[in-house]
């Protein structure tokens, strides 16, 4: 995963917590993105710069849609 992002929806949650752990362990960048922004922001301060935390709600097709 070196060098390589990976976004990851439902970050703040049980298993999206666990994704972003293993990519960071593996070299990877993440983004946390969850529709609740303080847990993400809570999951991404772990790991420094190599997570970063968005609001993102996968439910409404106009995010989804860029």
């Amino acid at each position: 995963m070196s060098g390589k992002i990976a976004v990851v929806t439902g970050g703040a949650g049980r298993i999206g917590r666990a994704v972003v752990s293993r990519l960071v362990a593996e070299g990877g960048h993440t983004v946390v993105a969850d529709i609740n922004l303080p847990d993400a922001q809570a999951v991404a301060a772990q790991y420094g710069d190599r997570a970063h935390a968005i609001a993102f709600d996968a439910g409404t097709q106009h995010r989804c849609a860029r």
